[in-house]
């Protein structure tokens, strides 16, 4: 079992946001990625993303498309992926 502080996973997407300040959930969430990993945000990098070069922090963008949720509710009705 890995400790508390050994990077856990590659890839990780924040949508919520989360609190301000050096210990932010985001900037927790960071420190998980192991090296080479991408933090996909819609509220931008964290604020201690320098001390992670090697993590790739990418923009995400969202918007209401009725195609999309159509696809999107088609695809878990069909079981392709799962609605938690």
């Amino acid at each position: 079992m890995p400790n508390e502080s050994e990077p856990i996973t590659r890839a990780m997407l924040d949508k919520r946001g989360g609190l301000t300040g050096p210990r932010n959930n985001r900037s927790m969430l960071i420190a998980k990625l192991k090296p080479g990993g991408v933090f996909a945000s819609v509220f931008g990098a964290p604020q201690n993303a320098g001390k992670y070069p090697s993590v790739k922090v990418v923009p995400l963008y969202a918007g209401a498309d009725a195609r999309v949720l159509e696809f999107m509710a088609e695809a878990v009705k069909a079981g392709y992926c799962k609605y938690r």
